[in-house]
């Protein structure tokens, strides 16, 4: 029972812990589309922020295909029977 407690609660640290950086790498991603409305911007400035885009959605699919330390997805649903 009390390893299956500890086993809980530090799961949902660590989801905790990631979706924190969920949060931080889609704030990122509003100030790049911010930016990206700027009309000053050159085609350079514009690749630039393109590019970082596509960096910050592989972050954020790293994130959200996370595993625990039994290398089970912390985000994956469930199906019952």
């Amino acid at each position: 029972y009390k390893t299956g407690m500890t086993e809980a609660k530090n799961s949902l640290s660590q989801e905790e812990t990631i979706l924190r950086s969920v949060g931080n790498v889609l704030q990122r991603i509003r100030e790049i589309a911010g930016q990206a409305g700027d009309g000053a911007l050159d085609s350079n400035d514009k690749k630039s922020l393109a590019s970082e885009l596509r960096q910050r959605e592989d972050e954020l699919l790293n994130l959200l295909n996370s595993r625990d330390a039994s290398g089970k997805y912390l985000f994956s649903g469930s199906q019952g029977s």
